[in-house]
């Protein structure tokens, strides 16, 4: 009797062991993952014991690491260049192993809805353009992992945890991840050829305020910053600065919509304060950030929180905007063109991060005009160096004189050949004073003005000189 109570304590003591004395990781450290290549990445989680040790089949190397008092360890290994598959062992004298590691460049997407639309689409009639065919086909990227950042058993809070796991691309799991992230990774995996990683972290009707962190929106006045105040900074402590510690190649970001009904031109200055914190946040210097130009849409005052977007973009080094004024569509702010949109987006990496000659990423943006003396004026553009189409029937640019009241005009590109550059041109015979110019400035456009690159024309309104 004695022997097997014994018997009993031991294997007690055994089991016990084994489950309190197991490693345990947060959900973005587990099978199927990818890790940023060539950097020193963060492995991290917690152990009762004293130490625990990691060792990387990639290179045979073994880390040791101690945990604190709480049990938590962290430990940084460092990753070769693009490849796979591998995988981790770690240990605290109770072995587990993460398996089928890809190595190559990982992207964080962030946003509300258009970033967390599925490709499968979204009900009442939300549709992504050329999904079935990306779903079908959607196996054959081998060498693409996709995570989605989402609400953990306990719901949403700040202070509770996020849940997910790495999954390998298929059909039915690219129909359930973001469009603009599968998008976006299946072309830089096609023409770059290593594996890419995309993390999403994205809710629908989510204001900017609520993804940026306490301490930056306390610099901010109420009137500095949306009126509403309720939820702010819960999605950046909850899906945001738990995942900082897992090293990326940049961040993606689709957000705004709910951020134009009150003090629209509050966001720059937001948006500057959260791009900075990411950026402290992950500790990997000035990550590339890419974000997506918000929409036109009737009765969504959007312009001036366009013009704010604009401006960061021109203003923080290592941030660009990808152009939806040609996209949108009157009656629903989730444009069907994500495939078009996310390309746009990949198109500024490949050419800003990776360095890929030829490939145009910037939108013709307004430099200046002239009136030329012979009732014409000129428009000149950054970014249109090889001119414009179409040709004709280009709509969307407006004039005012000194009353401020805007009328359609007529546009073309002119080439003149003694400057050698490329104007639009406005006839202005029938127009006694312009004195304002401005092209889809309006909350509802449709851009119809490209470079030859197929880039759309940004929207601006400016003042015209008198010379």
């Amino acid at each position: 009797m004695l022997r097997n109570i014994i018997l009993l304590l031991s294997l007690f003591w055994i089991f016990s062991s084994s489950i309190y004395a197991r490693i345990t990781l947060p959900p973005i450290l587990g099978d199927n993952m990818l890790l940023q290549q060539n950097s020193d990445v963060k492995l991290w989680g917690k152990s009762d014991k004293s130490k625990v040790t990691v060792t990387t089949s990639w290179d045979g190397k073994t880390y040791q690491t101690k945990t604190d008092d709480q049990g938590n360890w962290l430990v940084k290994v460092t990753t070769p260049t693009a490849g796979g598959d591998y995988f981790i062992t770690l240990t605290d004298g109770e072995a587990i192993t993460i398996n089928n590691i890809l190595i190559g460049d990982v992207w964080y997407c962030s946003g509300q809805s258009n970033m967390e639309m599925q490709l499968k689409g979204m009900t009442a009639s939300q549709p992504i353009v050329g999904s079935n065919d990306a779903i079908a086909t959607a196996a054959k990227l081998k060498k693409m992992r996709i995570f989605t950042v989402a609400f953990g058993s306990e719901g949403e809070g700040a202070d509770k945890p996020y849940a997910g796991k790495w999954e390998i691309v298929d059909s039915a799991t690219a129909a359930d991840f973001s469009a603009i992230g599968y998008f976006f990774g299946r072309t830089l995996s096609d023409v770059l050829d290593i594996p890419i990683g995309m993390i999403c972290s994205a809710k629908g009707g989510t204001r900017i305020e609520q993804w940026s962190s306490k301490i930056d929106l306390d610099t901010f006045t109420a009137n500095e910053r949306h009126s509403t105040t309720s939820g702010n900074s819960a999605l950046y402590n909850q899906l945001v600065k738990p995942i900082s510690q897992y090293g990326i190649k940049g961040f993606l970001w689709y957000q705004g919509e709910s951020n134009w009904d009150s003090n629209p031109k509050s966001y720059g200055p937001v948006f500057e304060k959260m791009i900075a914190r990411w950026r402290s946040d992950w500790g990997q210097g000035e990550l590339p950030f890419y974000f997506v130009e918000v929409a036109p849409m009737e009765h969504l005052a959007s312009v001036d929180l366009r013009m704010e977007q604009y401006k960061v973009a021109k203003k923080v080094p290592f941030v660009a905007m990808a152009s939806t004024i040609d996209v949108g569509e009157p009656h629903c702010i989730h444009p069907c063109q994500k495939e078009v949109v996310a390309k746009r987006l990949a198109y500024i990496a490949l050419a800003k991060t990776y360095g890929m000659s030829g490939i145009r990423a910037d939108n013709p943006s307004f430099k200046e005009c002239r009136i030329t003396g012979n009732g014409k004026i000129w428009i000149e553009f950054d970014h249109a160096e090889y001119g414009f189409y179409p040709r004709n029937n280009i709509e969307g640019f407006e004039i005012a004189e000194a009353d401020g009241v805007f009328r359609p005009v007529k546009a073309y590109p002119v080439y003149v050949r003694e400057l050698d550059k490329n104007f639009i041109q406005i006839d202005i015979t029938e127009i006694t004073n312009p004195k304002y110019v401005r092209y889809c400035y309006q909350p509802w456009v449709k851009g119809s003005l490209y470079n030859t690159f197929g880039l759309p024309v940004l929207a601006f309104s400016e003042e015209i000189p008198n010379k």
